[in-house]
């Protein structure tokens, strides 16, 4: 059975220099940022992204 599902490389992306978590705690390292490219015709829908990736968390 073939898994149709492919697997997307990720890549280490800099932190928005927006984000608010980067400067609550001086000295202290807490967010990362990763991206991926969506394959074609994949949702652009923010929140349905977020919530697949976090209900189908990695193994």
């Amino acid at each position: 059975m073939k898994n149709s599902h492919r697997l997307h490389k990720s890549r280490r992306e800099a932190l928005p220099s927006g984000a608010r978590v980067a400067g609550l705690y001086h000295g202290a390292f807490l967010a990362d940022a990763f991206a991926i490219d969506l394959p074609q015709g994949a949702t652009r829908d923010v929140l349905a992204l977020a919530r697949f990736a976090f209900e189908r968390p990695a193994p």
